[in-house]
This record gives structure tokens, C-alpha cells and sequence, in this order.
């Protein structure tokens, strides 16, 4: 008996002679084709020959693997791809002969019906929504769970035939904005619209109306998700980012996040913060424009949490300086 160390690769003869099927051979397919010995069989490894040591290929005796529906409904759906046949137009055959009219007509025939067949209005309308959606996710760097998500809800928009009326393209968005809010993903509507190419109003509406008929629970927005983004929009070092952090959880706590924009509550909070400082950088037009609101917003958020600082601070003494509106009158 040869040791599996001493396999050898098969010789050109036998090559040849193993690419027929097996009932070809002498001996059958459990000897052999070089010495007629008995052929072990493995599991881990191809088939070895206990004489001579000759790998032998075996190929599979079952047909190709033909896709069937597991469920019974019918064949199996990929709506994200199209399919591999195509049939060309053209006048020669793969041996470039010509052919023939009658036989012309019945392939123009066979090409008509197979394009009416392979591209249907509900399977195109999915592979534009995914495409869209892929593209999204890539641009907004979201990950691919929130892609997953966000294909799962566009598939549900398509079977309950939500999409009547709408650009798939503007669904798509949609998704992609209730994917990013289910799953806890910092991105604002105006990014998810620059992306898209869509405006901000036709995508409120696609994803009211996605949320309201596929009954989708969607939270609200944090206030601590925008503080990292504000705070590197206005250059805030790491200790005022904490500073601000338990600001907006004593706001919280009194539940002034209430009915605010949480945005222009965060950029307020990094505005107050920075008063803290004797020479503060951060000016009310910046901190609104990194809170994506209007200066009078930063104004009123600044004077309801003035009132907490002392209490969450013990070095924020700034009761007795003049409010924004005062200092500015002032430098004037």
C-alpha cells in the first residue's frame, strides 16, 4: 500500500483517458485506469489509487445545478441582475452562415418575447431602487448594514406597490434616510438630498409616506449624535466637547431638548461652552451655521442653558457677563 506522500499527478495518457465519463472506462470508476487497482476512496481529498498513487478526477455524474423555487411559487426571481442569455441581432449563425428569412423572423420573434419577458415594470423599478441605494450608501459611506436595511424597505415599497407616482430614484432616498435613522447612522436629510440629486421636500414626503404605510418605527434624532460633527466644524478641543457633552445631558434632564431642533441645540451648547473661555473663537454665525439654523436660534438655546451652567460647572462663573445681543450692541 503507498503512503499518501507518494501521490503523483497523473500521466498525459491517463489525462486524456480521464476526461471521458466513467462508464468508458475497464475497470469502472472504482479502479484504476493505469493499473486496475482498487481505488480509495476520500472525503477530504480527490480519489487515490492504494497501488500506484495515481489521483484520479472524477467527475460529477449529476446534472448541472438547475435553480428551483424552495417555496413552490414559482421560479426563482433576481431582480437585481439581469439575466445571462441575450439574443443577439445578427445574420450569421456561430459558423458565419447566413441565415436564412424564415429563420430570421423567428428569432426577431424569440428576441421580442424575450425582452418583453426578462424586463418586467415591477423587476426594473427594484434594480433601479438597489442600484440607487448601492450608490447612495457608497457615496455616504453608511456602511453595508444600513444598505441592507435600507434595500429591505425599498423591496417592501415595490410588493406593496407604493412607488405608483413616484421616482424610484426619490424612494431610494428615502430608504436610505429611514435606514440611516432606524440604525442609529448621524446623517442629515440636506446630505442624503445633495447626494441624490433630489430636493428636500420630495424626500420628507417619499419617507412620510414610506413610514406611514409600512408602518416603520422611526425615533427621533439624538442631541449627543450631532455634537461630534458640530464641534468639528467649529475646531472645539476634546475637553470643551466633553464640557458640552454634560451640558446637553443636564439640558436633557430638564427636558429643554423638548420641541427643539436637536442640531441648533447641540451648536448652542458648543456656543455656551466656548463663552466659558476668556477668549472664545466661536462667534453665533458659526456655531448656526454648524447647527444648520439662524443666529436668533444659538441667541435663545444660549439663555436657557446659562441658567444650568453654574450647576453642571463649578468654574462657570458667567451669570454676571452680557448676554450676545448686549455684547454685540456694545462693540458697536
Amino acid at each position: 500500500m503507498v503512503d499518501s506522500s507518494c501521490c503523483r499527478p497523473p500521466s498525459p495518457a491517463t489525462q486524456v483517458d480521464t476526461m471521458k465519463r466513467p462508464s468508458q472506462h475497464r475497470h469502472g470508476i472504482d479502479h484504476c485506469p493505469e493499473c486496475s487497482s482498487r481505488i480509495v476512496q476520500r472525503t477530504t481529498s480527490e480519489p487515490r489509487c492504494r497501488e500506484c498513487g495515481l489521483l484520479v478526477p472524477v467527475r460529477s455524474q449529476r446534472s448541472p445545478s438547475v435553480a428551483r423555487s424552495i417555496s413552490g411559487r414559482g421560479p426563482p426571481q433576481r431582480p437585481e441582475h439581469r439575466l445571462s442569455t441575450y439574443i443577439g441581432d445578427c445574420s450569421r449563425d456561430s459558423r458565419r452562415r447566413r441565415i436564412g428569412r424564415s429563420k430570421r423572423r423567428r428569432l426577431r420573434r424569440q428576441r421580442r418575447w424575450q425582452r418583453r419577458i426578462a424586463s418586467d415594470a415591477i423587476g426594473d423599478s427594484r434594480r433601479v431602487g438597489i442600484a440607487e441605494i448601492e450608490r447612495l450608501s457608497g457615496d455616504l459611506e453608511v456602511g453595508n448594514r444600513v444598505e441592507t436595511v435600507a434595500a429591505t424597505i425599498f423591496r417592501r415599497a415595490v410588493e406593496e406597490r407604493l412607488l405608483y407616482g413616484r421616482a424610484c430614484e426619490s424612494v431610494a432616498a428615502a430608504t436610505v434616510y429611514l435606514a440611516v435613522r432606524r440604525s442609529d447612522v448621524h446623517r442629515r436629510l440636506d446630505e442624503i438630498a445633495t447626494a441624490s440629486a433630489e430636493s428636500r421636500r420630495r424626500l420628507t414626503r417619499d419617507a412620510r409616506h414610506l413610514q406611514r404605510e409600512l408602518g416603520l418605527a422611526v425615533h427621533p434624532p439624538t442631541v449627543e449624535a450631532y455634537l461630534p460633527e458640530v464641534c468639528s466644524e467649529l475646531g472645539l478641543n476634546e475637553c470643551e466637547q466633553r464640557r458640552a457633552r454634560r451640558l446637553l445631558e443636564a439640558a436633557i434632564d430638564e427636558n429643554l431638548h423638548s420641541g427643539r431642533d436637536p442640531s441648533g441645540l447641540a451648536a448652542s451648547a458648543c456656543y455656551t461652552v466656548s463663552r466659558l473661555q476668556d477668549e472664545s473663537s466661536c462667534s453665533q454665525t458659526a456655531a448656526a451655521a454648524a447647527g444648520d439654523v439662524c443666529p436668533e436660534t444659538i441667541r435663545r438655546r444660549y439663555r436657557e442653558l446659562r441658567e444650568l451652567c453654574p450647576d453642571v460647572f463649578e468654574d462657570a462663573p458667567i451669570d454676571g457677563r452680557p448676554e450676545p445681543a448686549q455684547q454685540a450692541q456694545s462693540v458697536t
